[in-house]
C-alpha cells in the first residue's frame, strides 16, 4: 500500500509483479501477492487484468483462510467495476457464504454484497444500512480505510435512495482518503459520483474538488461547468486551481472558458499557452511557417503584408521590434492614423493565419503585442536561424557535438536568409547581420578536422546555401569532400567557384582559396590551367 498511498502507481505495479513472481512456490504468500497485484491494476484502471489475476484464487477450492476471503471480496469489487454481474459473481458469493468469515472483513464484504444487490434490483430503502453501521462501528475503533472504501463504494446507491446523509458521508470519506493518501485506491469508485459533483461541492467546497481533480482529472474537470461555483466560499480555491493546472490536458482550456473569468481566467490563459500547438518559422530559403515541426505542414499566407510582417518579426526574433519601426518599414508613405490601422489589421490577420480561432485574451499568444512593440512568442514559435545559434552555443570547444549539429543545420538551412525580401531596403542590414552570425556559428565546425568528414560536408554545404559566394565555406567543403575520399568532386568544386567569380564579378579568388587549391592539387594550383585556357581564348 505505501506506493499507492503516494500515487506512485507504476512503482506499485512493478513491486506487486515482482512479489507475485518471487512467491510462486508458496501458496499463502503468493495469494496475498496476487491480491496486491490486483489492487495496483485496479488503481491503474486495468480492471480486467486484475480479474484475470484473481480468478484462479477466487473460484478455486484451495483453503487459504482469510486470504481467500480477501481475494474473493476483491474479485467481486473488480467485477462490479467492470459491470459484470454474471454467474462468476454468484459462484464467488456462494463460496464466501460457505467459508468461515473474518470479522475484520465484514465491512468490505457487506459493502460489495449491498452494491451487488442494489445493481441487481434486490434492495429496498434500507439498502446499505447494515454496511454503514459496520463502517461506523469500525471507524469508532480507529479503522479508517475499510469505512472509507465502503462508503465510496456504496455512495451511488445512497444517492439513488436519497439518503439525507449521503453527501456528507462522501465528503468525509474523500477527506479521510486524501489525508491518508488513499485517494488513488478509491478513485475507480469515485468516478461513479461525477453526476453528483454539484451536491458534493456545495458541502465539501473547492478543497474537495481539488482532491477529486487531483486523483481523476478526466472524470472531474469536465464536470466543473455544471457546478454552481459562485455559491461556494473562496476557501480552497487555490487548491482547486493548482490541481487543475497540475493535471490539465489539451481540452482543459475549453472547459475553463465556461468558468468564472475572475477565478479561472489567468489559469486558462496559462494552460492555453502550455498546450498550444508549436510553430516553426523557416527563414533560410523561402519564408515558411510550419505547424508542429520543421517538416510540418506549411501555412499558406496569401497576403503580401502578412508575410512581410512575419519576415520583419523573424528578423527581430531575438528582441522585440518597435511599432514605429514596423510602421516605417511597411507603410512608410501612409499617414500615421492609416498606418496604425493597417498594422492592427495585418497583425490580426497574421494571428488568424496562425490560429484560425484566435480570440484576444483567450487564445495562445503567438505574437506578443504591447502599445510600443511586437514580438513572436519564443515559447510557442521557434526560428530556424535562432535555433542554429542556440545549438552552436551549446557546443563546447573540447567536445563539439558535431554530428547532431550538422544534421540539424542541414535540415533547416535551405537558402539565404529571407531570400524573398532580398530586394527590400529594410531587409538588407538584417540579412547581412544574420548571415554573419550564422557563418560564425557554422563555419568553425565545418573547418574542424576532428569532426567526421560527412558532418563537415553537411555544414559546409549549409554555409554555402546561406551565402553562395563564401570562399572559406567552399574551401571547407572541398577539404571535407577530399577527406571523405571524393577528391575529384573537391577539385571540381574549387574550379567551378573560381570560374563563377571570374564570370559574374570579374574577380580572382583570395590567397586562402589559392592555398587550398595548391594543397588539394598536390602542390600545383588547380586554377593555373583555367587561367591558361582563359588567356588562350
Amino acid at each position: 500500500m505505501p506506493p499507492l498511498a503516494k500515487s506512485a502507481l507504476n512503482k506499485a505495479l512493478t513491486s506487486a509483479r515482482t512479489g507475485e513472481v518471487r512467491t510462486r512456490t508458496w501458496l499463502l504468500p503468493n495469494t496475498e501477492a496476487k491480491g496486491g497485484l490486483a489492487l495496483a491494476l485496479v488503481a491503474r484502471g486495468e480492471t480486467r487484468q486484475a480479474l484475470d489475476v484473481l480468478r484462479p484464487v477466487a473460484l478455486g477450492a484451495k483453503n487459504t483462510g482469510h486470504v481467500a476471503e480477501t481475494t474473493r471480496i476483491q474479485f467481486l469489487e473488480a467485477k462490479a467495476l467492470a459491470d459484470e454481474l454474471d454467474s462468476e459473481v454468484e459462484a464467488v458469493i456462494r463460496l464466501l457464504r460457505e467459508q468461515p468469515r473474518d470479522p475484520r472483513l465484514d465491512t468490505s464484504l457487506e459493502a460489495i454484497l449491498a452494491l451487488i444487490d442494489h445493481r441487481s434490483g434486490r434492495c429496498d430503502n434500507n439498502c446499505g444500512s447494515r454496511c454503514l453501521e459496520l463502517a461506523d462501528a469500525w471507524a469508532g475503533r480507529g479503522a479508517r480505510l475499510a469505512p472509507v472504501t465502503a462508503t465510496v463504494m456504496l455512495a451511488p446507491a445512497l444517492f439513488q435512495h436519497k439518503r439525507s446523509d449521503a453527501t456528507q458521508r462522501v465528503v468525509d470519506a474523500v477527506r479521510t482518503a486524501s489525508e491518508l493518501g488513499f485517494l488513488p485506491f478509491v478513485q475507480p469508485w469515485l468516478r461513479a459520483l461525477t453526476d453528483q459533483a454539484d451536491e458534493i461541492a456545495q458541502v465539501g467546497g473547492y478543497r474537495i474538488l481539488g482532491d477529486l481533480v487531483s486523483v481523476d482529472p478526466t472524470g472531474w474537470i469536465p464536470k466543473l461547468p455544471h457546478i454552481k461555483l459562485d455559491e461556494l466560499t473562496p476557501d480552497g480555491l487555490d487548491d482547486l486551481v493548482a490541481a487543475i493546472e497540475r493535471r490539465a490536458n489539451r481540452e482543459t482550456p475549453r472547459v475553463l472558458e465556461e468558468l468564472p473569468e475572475v477565478d479561472f481566467g489567468s489559469l486558462r490563459q496559462r494552460l492555453a499557452q502550455r498546450h498550444a500547438t508549436r510553430y516553426f518559422v523557416r527563414t533560410l530559403g523561402s519564408l515558411e511557417l510550419r505547424k508542429g515541426g520543421w517538416k510540418g505542414s506549411p501555412l499558406r499566407m496569401r497576403r503580401r503584408r502578412t508575410r512581410a510582417l512575419l519576415g520583419l518579426l523573424a528578423a527581430h526574433a531575438t528582441s522585440p521590434v518597435s511599432r514605429d519601426m514596423v510602421l516605417d518599414v511597411l507603410w512608410p508613405e501612409s499617414d500615421p492614423a492609416a498606418a496604425v490601422n493597417n498594422l492592427n489589421q495585418t497583425l490580426f490577420q497574421l494571428r488568424r493565419e496562425i490560429d484560425p480561432h484566435y480570440r484576444n485574451g483567450r487564445s495562445p499568444e503567438y505574437i506578443i503585442s504591447t502599445s510600443d512593440w511586437l514580438e513572436l512568442n519564443p515559447a510557442l514559435i521557434r526560428m530556424d536561424w535562432v535555433e542554429i545559434l542556440r545549438h552552436a552555443a551549446l557546443l563546447s570547444e573540447g567536445d563539439r557535438a558535431g554530428g547532431d549539429f550538422a544534421r540539424f543545420v542541414s535540415e533547416v538551412a535551405e537558402g539565404e536568409f529571407l531570400i524573398d525580401a532580398r530586394y527590400e531596403d529594410w531587409a538588407s542590414s538584417h540579412r547581412q547581420r544574420v548571415h554573419e552570425a550564422l557563418r560564425e556559428a557554422i563555419l568553425p565546425v565545418a573547418q574542424d578536422i576532428t569532426q567526421a568528414a560527412q558532418d563537415r560536408v553537411r555544414l559546409a554545404r549549409a554555409a554555402i546555401s546561406i551565402d553562395p559566394y563564401d570562399e572559406l565555406a567552399h574551401v571547407a567543403l572541398a577539404r571535407a569532400l577530399s577527406d571523405s575520399g571524393r577528391r575529384t568532386a573537391a577539385l571540381a568544386l574549387l574550379r567551378d567557384f573560381a570560374r563563377r567569380l571570374a564570370d559574374e564579378f570579374d574577380e580572382t579568388p583570395s590567397p586562402a582559396f589559392e592555398s587550398a587549391s595548391v594543397q588539394l592539387g598536390n602542390g600545383q594550383s588547380l586554377l593555373d590551367s583555367d587561367r591558361t585556357n582563359t588567356k588562350t581564348s
